[in-house]
């Protein structure tokens, strides 16, 4: 059965846009000027039948189908009559929040003309004119195709071999499921095992190339050491960070340690990457149970959303003095977190942000990209 995605706003704001988009065609005409759309206009697309809508709102000129999901869309200048309806949709349909022309808080170049939008329930940032946050428009239709809110999120246990990830999965399935030596090579596949609320994926000890488990889809990844951290981990350690996942490390055997020798391990890990570190022990199951939690407050951070005021009054007070060309930014995807920058910024200046965005709102381990006005408009020449 085919399910109906409508949207709906006010006059001039870019539902027919929007429409255009999802169907892959321009079908719907499009023009800086209000009343362009006068009636329904519908296009299925695979089993979505998406409907575009004139710019005067009420209910009962909503389309007679039964609807799935309406998609209401905004401008940056959010209007009391915006918030009415918006209200007035919850309370029959299951409403997504898409705020176009984002591009234009730079033009702008005012604070004030932002609202606050914890108003809406986790709003979606766009800019169609410059390409911006389409992965999170997809994920509208994909979320609603695909049955994936209840499935358990997948991590991988990735290290060299004999650092403890046979251990770490059988302390935290409380069961001798792998088979554990004091030797290499004990473990010869991927081999998961489900837990409460995620999936653990033990894997081979790695040396030469850090390679990933072709295992279902890898939502992070746990990357164990041990105290004997010879270049080669530092290298996989790398090529995992650019996997774009959310990841932590952890340091294990650390009974058998000196405070100042892990102290050295913990300074060669955050000198190059934001990841954080959890200190174990498989000997005496010290801070075994801490894994799970650290899983989930990545999952937690790898859909986290921050608002735009709060972001800004960041850049007011800190960052300003460091880059004083930075005037804007906000968050227009999550999973991985996405922020649109009004200024490009150099390597070294964008590493920095980085990570005192990191810092400051607590994303550690999670992969942050960075999207500017100005490369976009060099792509569209």
């Amino acid at each position: 059965m085919k399910k109906n995605f409508v949207f709906v706003g006010r006059p001039n704001v870019g539902k027919s846009s929007l429409f255009n988009f999802f169907i892959g065609k321009h079908e719907a005409f499009v023009k800086d000027e209000e009343g362009t759309t006068i009636d329904w206009r519908s296009k299925s697309v695979g089993d979505v039948v998406f409907w575009d809508t004139p710019g005067v709102f009420k209910i009962s000129n909503l389309p007679p189908v039964e609807i799935d999901k309406i998609i209401f869309v905004i401008e940056p200048n959010v209007l009391n009559y915006d918030k009415q309806i918006y209200l007035e949709l919850k309370k029959k349909f299951n409403v997504v929040v898409v705020v176009n022309k984002v591009d234009l808080v730079s033009a702008n170049n005012s604070f004030d003309f932002f609202d606050d939008y914890s108003f809406f329930s986790n709003p979606i940032f766009v800019s169609l004119k410059n390409r911006i946050g389409f992965d999170g428009l997809k994920r509208i239709v994909e979320r609603n195709l695909v049955e994936v809110d209840n499935a358990k999120k997948v991590w991988a246990i990735i290290g060299k071999p004999n650092v403890g990830k046979s251990s770490i999965t059988n302390l935290l399935a409380k069961k001798e499921l792998h088979r554990v030596e004091d030797y290499e090579g004990t473990t010869k596949e991927c081999l998961p095992v489900e837990l409460d609320d995620e999936v653990l994926v033990d894997t081979p000890g790695q040396r030469k190339k850090a390679l990933f488990p072709k295992y279902s889809n890898i939502f992070g990844i746990v990357f164990v050491i041990d105290l004997k951290v010879q270049r080669q981990d530092l290298k996989m350690l790398g090529l995992m960070y650019d996997r774009r996942k959310p990841m932590f490390v952890v340091i294990n055997k650390i009974d058998m340690a000196k405070a100042n020798e892990i102290k050295e391990i913990e300074d060669k890990i955050t000198k190059f990457w934001d990841v954080p570190i959890l200190k174990i022990s498989c000997a005496n199951k010290k801070n075994i149970d801490k894994i799970e939690q650290m899983m989930r407050n990545q999952e937690i951070n790898y859909e986290k959303r921050i608002k735009t005021s709060q972001l800004n009054a960041w850049l007011r007070e800190e960052i300003i003095l460091i880059e004083p060309r930075l005037k804007f930014m906000t968050q227009i995807e999550t999973m991985p977190p996405k922020f649109f920058l009004d200024t490009k910024l150099d390597d070294h200046k964008e590493r920095m942000l980085k990570r005192r965005l990191s810092k400051k709102f607590e994303f550690g381990g999670v992969p942050i990209l960075f999207q500017y006005k100005k490369a976009i408009e060099k792509t569209d020449q």
